[in-house]
């Protein structure tokens, strides 16, 4: 069985795809989710050093 050309172009594709969905997933979107968690009890510490 042969794989033409398109066929492999289609596989590529399809396996960057993927790569690009896994490393937003475990990678990035955590990493987001820290810094918004970091950036509130930054909030919270400034706004307990004011009073």
């Amino acid at each position: 069985m042969k794989i033409s050309r398109k066929e492999t172009y289609l596989l590529i594709l399809l396996l960057a795809v993927g790569a690009v969905y896994l490393l937003y997933t475990f990678l990035f979107k955590p990493m987001m989710e820290n810094i918004d968690i970091a950036k509130e009890e930054l909030a919270q510490s400034s706004a307990r050093l004011a009073d």
